[in-house]
């Protein structure tokens, strides 16, 4: 089965019913140290890391332990759209020594809806790795809660100085882009509005997350360390790092600091257009499956 956006308490619990229902003396857990599944279960239960799946002191080991009785759990495993990553492929070994399997992740894409299938391949052993979810002739057990977030934005004035610094240091970066990722031009321009933003959230108070700790806000840390919702001070680039602080968080509505520096209004669109593709996502799943 496939369980789309499940608190760790649903997860948990769907993990184990299964095992009571029988026929499980083990249960495999594959999940990134970010993501930590906790189990209280009758049978024996082993948690390996994602960076483990593809180790050799892992791998073979694993592939003689799981037999037909062990229960594979997967969860918030969908770190890259590649489906046929190495990570994947250590993955879809160990599925093929059993037929229970339970596939968790709190969104269904990273990038593009076509990330679903993804899951799809873990959890049908691989049956459909080259074709899309409308070409997928097999019922599918699918649960799923769509999550996705909100943004609320904050706005912020900057002054005249920082947006003639912007201006200059756009064209900068863009006549001395060459051969560099394009994507390093927004990622540096986001940075220019963070005094303001910083001052703005000091009177705010509250929690805040932000890339790092440069700006000495109170309250703020960042993506990687936020395990609980906060307000945004200053959006990532990453849609892995997005994705994994919401999921951390629990997060459905993310309010969030936007200057009026036209990189904040990109990058408030950019994550606004990600939650309507988890949307869309979420109903061709659910006319797949009624299908």
């Amino acid at each position: 089965m496939i369980g789309l956006g499940l608190s760790v308490e649903e997860k948990a619990d769907r993990v184990a019913d299964r095992v009571r229902a029988g026929g499980i003396n083990k249960v495999v857990v594959f999940c990134p140290s970010r993501h930590p599944l906790p189990l209280d279960l009758d049978v024996p239960t082993e948690h390996v890391e994602w960076e483990e799946v593809i180790r050799y002191v892992f791998f073979y080991r694993l592939l003689q332990e799981i037999d037909g009785q062990t229960l594979v759990v997967i969860n918030e495993c969908l770190r890259t759209p590649e489906r046929s990553a190495l990570h994947y492929n250590c993955l879809r070994n160990y599925l093929t020594r059993t037929t229970h399997q339970m596939v968790f992740s709190r969104f269904p894409c990273l990038e593009s809806p076509e990330d679903f299938m993804v899951l799809v391949d873990l959890d049908t052993r691989s049956r459909w790795r080259r074709n899309t979810l409308d070409q997928v002739g097999e019922a599918l057990q699918i649960e799923a809660r769509d999550v996705a977030p909100g943004l609320l934005p904050i706005d912020v004035t900057t002054d005249a100085a920082t947006r003639d610094l912007y201006r200059r240091t756009k064209r900068e970066l863009i006549d001395g882009i060459g051969a560099r990722d394009p994507h390093t031009i927004p990622r540096q321009l986001h940075l220019l509005g963070g005094k303001h933003k910083a001052a703005t959230a000091a009177r705010l108070g509250g929690l805040w997350v932000g890339r790092n700790a440069r700006l000495k806000v109170p309250g703020l840390v960042s993506y990687d360390e936020a395990r609980e919702p906060r307000r945004v001070l200053e959006f990532c680039h990453s849609f892995r790092d997005w994705s994994d602080y919401l999921t951390s968080s629990g997060a459905t509505e993310v309010p969030a600091l936007v200057s009026d520096l036209n990189v904040d209004r990109w990058y408030l669109e950019r994550f606004q257009q990600w939650s309507e593709m988890q949307r869309d996502a979420y109903s061709a799943i659910r006319n797949h499956v009624g299908s």
